[in-house]
């Protein structure tokens, strides 16, 4: 899925939490930062393009596109602030449930292999049809949030 899509994705995990949860607002900046952080592994992608070099050393879709990847990372963040290892913890498992929709599949439980692949081709129409739907549902969510 495209940079786009997750950080919508992100945004509308966050806006149905925020319906159950109070959460301080600041959750959403690492909603959305581990809603695309697990792209660092990829030099094509918008996050990883950045940090091109991590891509020498981790190969895409594989330890960062994992639970055990997301688990570890949460507690790291979740060692400075809890709150922010939550959001931070959300937005990385809403970028794997997207990926695990893509054709190229997601390893969630590597080492131990296997991938979970879907039908949704990344910058296909369908995700084009999804980006829409998330950005009304989402700026329906915002209305009602901010207003």
């Amino acid at each position: 899925m495209l940079f786009r899509t997750h950080i919508l994705f992100g945004l509308f995990v966050y806006f149905v939490l925020d319906c159950f949860i109070e959460m301080p607002f600041f959750v959403l900046v690492f909603v959305l930062v581990g809603s695309v952080f697990v792209d660092l592994d990829s030099s094509s992608s918008k996050v990883g393009r950045r940090f091109f070099m991590l891509s020498w050393f981790f190969k895409h879709r594989g330890f960062l596109h994992s639970l055990f990847a997301c688990c570890l990372l949460f507690s790291v963040v979740g060692l400075f602030n809890l709150w922010a290892g939550f959001g931070f913890f959300v937005g990385y498992l809403s970028h794997l449930m997207l990926d695990c929709f893509s054709r190229g599949g997601v390893g969630l439980f590597w080492p131990f292999g296997g991938k979970i692949r879907g039908f949704v081709r990344s910058g296909g129409w369908m995700e084009d049809v999804l980006f829409v739907f998330l950005l009304g549902v989402n700026i329906v969510f915002g209305v009602h949030k901010f207003l």
